[in-house]
């Protein structure tokens, strides 16, 4: 019973860094959780209700009820759409760096040690301003920077670079002329 009281702290910490670390910045944009390779399981998250450790209507005291909620099933639209995606392309232990897929930029570490196995997954919406592209770059990941004349992007885009022309130039080949 120590160990499951002394894990239950761990984890109620956990989600409290997480909330704290990621309070300022929009959770339907950015956030990142932790899964659970065996039961599939969100075991910390960055936003509120992610697990229902803190959801008022769970009841500890029912033998049946399931304290996490499962990350392909998830009330959070971002962390099932997430895990759907990590979860065809088998990528929940990808170890490559940051890869974007579909307007959603992924970064995940497993966390193996002592019998966990753990992957923290950090997901960004991202959408840049027009002439602005979303870098990969390792030192300025997720963040959007601007194309260099005489390329663009559209309003909106979640391009990884600028495959636009600017006004008055025109596309020959790979590049605008």
């Amino acid at each position: 019973f120590l160990g499951v009281g002394c894990t239950a702290i761990l984890l109620g910490s956990l989600d409290d860094a997480f909330r704290l670390a990621f309070a300022d910045v929009d959770p339907a944009s950015l956030l990142a959780y932790i899964r659970e390779a065996s039961s599939g399981y969100v075991v910390v998250a960055s936003v509120p209700n992610a697990t229902q450790l803190h959801d008022p209507s769970t009841t500890l005291n029912s033998a049946s009820e399931v304290l996490f909620y499962e990350a392909l099933s998830h009330p959070n639209d971002l962390i099932r759409t997430s895990a759907a995606h990590l979860e065809a392309t088998g990528s929940w232990n990808r170890t490559d760096g940051p890869f974007d897929h579909a307007g959603l930029y992924y970064d995940v570490a497993a966390i193996t040690d002592n019998g966990l196995d753990w992957s923290l997954v950090t997901v960004q919406r991202q959408s840049c301003p027009e002439g602005y592209y979303t870098s990969l770059a390792a030192g300025d990941y997720g963040s959007c920077q601007a194309c260099q004349a005489p390329t663009t992007t559209a309003e909106g885009n979640n391009d990884t670079y600028c495959p636009l022309c600017a006004v008055g130039y025109y596309r020959d080949g790979g590049g605008c002329q």
